[in-house]
């Protein structure tokens, strides 16, 4: 989530604690987020009246714009507490496979 808020516009929330070990003390793996401000849209999406869909759609397609173009040059890895993951987007990898 950290660079998805460095890098992109996109809404995240703050992380305030988590711990992803079942052996933790609540024994289950959990993340405590801050409250994102929003406003429910009250009913199923296809009852959502057309300027307020449009303005959605809008926002929701420019968001995955931005996810999308989060890419990594060469072997990169993503830390969170004990957890990495650790991938390669390197043109060499795409090629060998």
């Amino acid at each position: 989530m950290q660079v998805v808020s460095e890098r992109t516009t996109v809404p995240v929330p703050k992380v305030f604690r988590h711990d992803l070990d079942l052996a933790n003390d609540v024994g289950i793996p959990y993340m405590f987020l801050e409250a994102m401000p929003a406003h429910p849209m009250g009913c199923s999406y296809d009852k959502v009246l057309s300027p307020f869909l449009q303005n959605f759609l809008t926002q929701f397609a420019e968001y995955v714009v931005q996810l999308g173009s989060i890419a990594y040059p060469t072997l990169s890895t993503i830390t969170c507490g004990d957890a990495v993951l650790t991938y390669d987007n390197s043109t060499e990898h795409f090629e060998a496979s």
